[in-house]
């Protein structure tokens, strides 16, 4: 889904009441890719991990969209790495 859909999608569900169930359904239903995705990086799949992802996800679209960065590499080398690390640091705790 595009940056800027999402965003509008968001906007107007904090003002219409009507649409907060359907964008909470929308947000669920990225948990399960998510979910995905960490387990493939070998990551525990903790609702913090999951939560962890999808809000640095959205973050670094929300800030390309805003500095009209159009290049997605830069984006993918940050979540790659933040993908890498994860599974590192959970055996720091072990």
């Amino acid at each position: 889904m595009p940056t800027r859909v999402l965003l509008a999608l968001a906007q107007m569900a904090d003002s219409e009441a009507a649409l907060r169930p359907k964008f909470r359904a929308l947000a669920e239903g990225i948990a399960p890719a998510a979910t995905s995705v960490l387990q493939a990086a070998g990551a525990e799949t903790s609702p913090a991990a999951i939560t962890l992802l999808q809000t640095t996800a959205t973050g670094l679209a929300v800030v390309a969209l805003a500095t009209g960065q159009t290049d997605r590499a830069p984006l993918i080398r940050l979540l790659t790495q933040l993908l890498t690390t994860l599974p590192q640091l959970r055996k720091g705790r072990q």
